[in-house]
């Protein structure tokens, strides 16, 4: 899978946070209020952008700034389910 679209689970999550995941889990409310990125839409298990939880991490728990080539990950992970959605009923 391209780097671009990587895509956390809560667990991956909670370990790049040095966080438990009950932890994690009791603090998402409060991570969102400082700014922390939303799950990623439309999956069954909520799943977090690897590259926007890093980049809320290096600026030490702020909101990031959107990355300039947002589009091309959203279009890369697009492609990537497409493909594997395509998969699925071949």
């Amino acid at each position: 899978m391209d780097e671009r679209c990587r895509a956390w689970s809560a667990t991956e999550v909670a370990e790049a946070l040095n966080l438990s995941l009950r932890t994690f889990q009791s603090r998402r409310a409060a991570l969102a209020a400082a700014g922390f990125p939303r799950p990623l839409p439309g999956l069954r298990a909520p799943r977090w952008s690897a590259q926007l939880v890093e980049m809320w991490i290096a600026n030490s728990g702020a909101a990031a700034p959107a990355p300039q080539r947002l589009p091309d990950t959203v279009a890369a992970a697009r492609d990537y389910l497409t493909s594997r959605i395509a998969g699925r009923a071949a």
